[in-house]
Order: structure tokens, then sequence, then C-alpha cells
């Protein structure tokens, strides 16, 4: 995975355990595409603490995915929530348990994409 979206992924679920400043040098340079020159200038510091701080923020951002696998874990749910809807259809339900089935698939996904949103 190319290295600034997973940063991007990672920030999301765990960068409100970073500091204010590591989460916004992260979220300048992973989701705004800005250079470590871009974002000294606008911070008011160097390049160079721009980098030791995106750095120092990677390392722990990797640490807590090591450690929780939130990331990995709903890579996994997901695939097996969209295999669940296949086999659904393929098993040749009733349309109304096809619907009540689909319906709680769609729920729990609901469920993945709120947590996203809430920085999860």
């Amino acid at each position: 995975m190319d290295r600034l979206i997973e940063l991007g992924e990672l920030c999301g679920y765990y960068g409100a355990l970073l500091t204010e400043r590591q989460r916004s040098l992260v979220q300048q340079y992973a989701y705004e595409n800005l250079t470590l020159a871009e974002i000294a200038e606008r911070e008011g510091i160097s390049r160079q603490g721009v980098r030791d701080g995106i750095v120092h923020a990677e390392q722990q951002l990797l640490a807590l995915e090591r450690s929780l696998r939130l990331v990995e874990k709903t890579r996994r749910t997901r695939a097996i929530l969209k295999n669940l809807s296949q086999l659904a259809c393929r098993w040749g339900l009733p349309d109304e348990a096809q619907a009540e089935i689909a319906s709680q698939i769609g729920a729990l996904n609901q469920l993945w994409e709120d947590e996203e949103e809430d920085g999860v």
C-alpha cells in the first residue's frame, strides 16, 4: 500500500492519540499532500522539524496498529461481510430473507463507517 495512504488511514484510526502538533503535521502531509517545505513554512518550523515530527508520529501509529490491529480487523470484517452478502444471493433464499440479511450487513457496514468518521 502507498505509504501516504497507509499513514492517512492510520491517522484516521489512531490520530486522536497523537499530540495536536503531530496530528496536524501528519494530516497536512497525508491528507493535503503538502511537501515538508510547505508544511514547515505554514508551521513556522524547519523542514527537519516537520520530518522528525511526522516520522515520530508514524512510528507511534504503526506501534498502535501492531498492538490493536484495528485497520487489519476492519479490512477483514468488510471482506467477510462482502462474502456473506454474495452467499446470501447464491443460496437462493426467499426474497424476504435476503432482504433481512442485506439489511443486517448494511447495518454492520454503517457501524464501521460511523466508527471511521468518529476517528476510530
